[in-house]
């Protein structure tokens, strides 16, 4: 019988290239799971247009698949295994580049990462958003030129840019904007920009990294997510300048609805400079927009397309010229109407099913608690 000694020196010289683990036939057993990993990753490559499968080993399961995206690409980080990789997905059309498990990814063939200092000519930013972007950026104190990052594209055009602020004294790094070029989408460009930045942000002490998208962008939305971003909570804010105060005529406040992940401060609001021939003078004294929690209901596509169009006038029933006659025409001939009083009357039909307030219009119930924990 074999001595313990023996038996380790037998296992340490099988080869297992490629994990082949044959050695261990009526040595060891293991029980299998009742779903099959490599028949569920077919079943989706099979419907996949590109993509990734992070190392690899040589191939093995990847080559079992029955059809391959068009664009197969694959990584491995020990030189044995990525070798028999090459040769098993080579008939799939797959590529296998030679990565570590904790290096970066690379960018695409032909693609480039540049920071703004090696960057020649004019900002990448400048055809959206004018010629005085740059400018107006080194005026920020928080920009940093070697975070402002862009890519270039095979033929040495910008492909994608990022801007990335790393907030020091919060220890919070924040990402925005980020863009590819539509000509440039679905070849990793995104994701190996946003890693290239994060891992800047690392580097400048931020332990916190905040991103928010648009909700009508799961593209986004899921690359944020596989570059490990979790969705704790969601507010949602409509910001816009003061009502009822008089707005300057040197800049305007954008409006907008701001639907973040996760909520860390401060908040912020863009402007439109209107004018750039005299100083502009922004008073701390005076409000500069308006803060207005809201629930997504009230901007939903089920309310917001909660109308009917019609050709002509005349298919407006008689209870739509009462309606408009007492929301209309009724206050505006009233002087000595109190002033809010349509706004009070919604507000009191909200809080009683079926009253009905002197604007005239039948009240009805609306549940807005389902959504209030996500």
């Amino acid at each position: 019988m074999a001595t313990f000694e023996e038996l380790v020196a037998e296992g340490s010289a099988v080869p297992v290239d490629g994990w082949d683990f044959s050695w261990f036939a009526g040595r060891a057993t293991e029980e299998r799971p009742s779903w099959g990993y490599a028949r569920l990753m077919g079943e989706r490559m099979a419907t996949a247009g590109r993509a990734l499968d992070l190392q690899t080993g040589g191939g093995e399961v990847l080559a079992t698949m029955p059809r391959a995206p068009e664009v197969l690409v694959a990584t491995e980080g020990w030189p044995a295994n990525a070798a028999l990789a090459r040769e098993r997905l080579a008939p799939l059309g797959g590529t296998v580049v030679d990565l570590g498990e904790d290096d970066p990814l690379p960018f695409p063939d032909g693609y480039a990462l540049v920071p703004r200092p090696d960057q020649d000519g004019p900002h990448p930013m400048i055809r959206r958003n004018g010629a005085e972007v740059e400018a107006r950026l080194r005026q920020c104190s928080l920009y940093d030129p070697d975070l402002d990052l862009a890519v270039r594209g095979p033929a040495r055009d910008f492909a994608g840019y990022a801007l990335f602020w790393p907030d020091r004294r919060t220890g919070v790094g924040l990402v925005e904007p980020m863009r590819v070029e539509d000509e440039h989408a679905g070849r990793g460009v995104a994701g190996a920009l946003l890693r290239a930045g994060l891992d800047l942000l690392a580097g400048r002490g931020c332990s916190r990294l905040k991103v928010s998208h648009a909700v009508d962008n799961p593209a986004a939305g899921r690359l944020y997510h596989g570059a490990g971003f979790r969705t704790h909570q969601r507010d949602r804010v409509l910001v816009r300048p003061p009502v009822n105060l008089p707005r300057s005529q040197l800049f305007e406040c954008y409006e907008g609805i701001l639907e973040a992940d996760r909520w860390f401060g401060p908040l912020f609001i863009n402007l439109r400079l209107t004018a750039i021939d005299r100083p502009i003078e922004i008073n701390h004294k005076k409000p500069l927009m308006q803060v207005q929690p809201l629930m997504r209901e009230t901007y939903s596509e089920q309310h917001l397309r909660a109308f009917d169009v019609v050709d002509d006038l005349g298919e407006l029933s008689e209870r739509d010229w009462n309606a408009y006659r007492e929301t209309v025409v009724k206050p505006n001939r009233d002087h000595y109407r109190p002033v809010g009083a349509y706004a009070a009357a919604v507000r009191k039909r909200g809080r009683v099913p079926g009253a009905r307030g002197d604007a005239g219009i039948e009240g009805g119930e609306l549940d807005l608690s389902k959504d209030r924990t996500s």
